[in-house]
């Protein structure tokens, strides 16, 4: 049972370090980001899909390589670890899959049946989206920021209270 528990384990703690030595990363004509592993016979991975283990406190390390079936492929330590070409590559992807656009006003929050109706302006243009459990949608991010996801998974980031207009921080203060 031990044997059983620590094969357990070490498969938990195991990690497979991406390294430039050991892949490739190169963008389809779509975007998307594919990967290659590297040795003494090169495999390519297709499609990829980084997610951040620590999204705000480290947005360029900690990242997990997955396949589309979300298999972990392996870990990204830094993206600095990468050629000037393939960082370009891995901070391409990570924009696209973690696009956040900046709430710069909000013009209205109206609730109704559970959800709430947003009306913002952003640094992207105005937008309008609905929020599912508004209380647990929204979320503090060290002292000043926040960050809203919507009923579809889509965020929205309001980097300093502090310094958010008074209209606007009076109609989301109920929430926070």
């Amino acid at each position: 049972m031990e044997n059983m528990e620590n094969s357990r384990l070490s498969k938990i703690v195991s990690m497979n370090r991406l390294t430039p030595e050991n892949c490739r990363f190169s963008l389809s004509s779509g975007g998307f980001l594919l990967m290659e592993c590297l040795g003494e016979t090169s495999e390519m991975m297709g499609r990829v899909i980084l997610h951040r283990a620590f999204p705000f406190e480290y947005p360029e390390s900690f990242l997990a390589v997955m396949d589309t079936e979300q298999n972990e492929l392996g870990v990204i330590q830094d993206v600095t670890d990468f050629d000037p070409e393939t960082r370009q590559f891995l901070r391409c992807a990570l924009a696209r899959r973690y696009y956040m656009p900046i709430i710069v006003r909000i013009d209205s929050i109206k609730e109704r049946f559970g959800f709430s109706y947003w009306k913002c302006k952003t640094d992207q243009g105005d937008v309008s989206f609905s929020v599912k459990d508004t209380y647990r949608s929204i979320l503090k991010v060290g002292e000043n920021r926040i960050v809203i996801t919507d009923a579809d998974g889509a965020r929205y980031d309001i980097p300093d209270l502090i310094h958010f207009d008074k209209k606007s921080f009076r109609k989301i203060e109920l929430y926070l």
